[in-house]
């Protein structure tokens, strides 16, 4: 899968600069495609912990689904 090289710079922005620096790594994963299975592998923590880590995304982010966050990512890039 080809990398996005902007997508840090652009998930320091709002709203995702609310975000701790590692649930922002978790959404550029989701953003990419993985699984919460494949995030658990690609960062090292168990399944449970990525789906905290969504949780949590999509609480402070205040979207209930992975396409309503891939809409809000939408808004930033314009």
């Amino acid at each position: 899968m080809q990398s996005l090289p902007l997508l840090p710079q652009l998930l320091a922005q709002q709203p995702f600069a609310v975000l701790t620096a590692r649930e922002r790594e978790i959404v550029a994963l989701m953003l990419r495609g993985h699984s919460s299975k494949s995030i658990a592998g690609a960062v090292a923590i168990s399944v449970g912990t990525v789906k905290n880590h969504r949780k949590n995304i999509y609480r402070k982010l205040a979207v209930h689904s992975q396409s309503e966050l891939f809409a809000r990512f939408l808004d930033v890039i314009g």
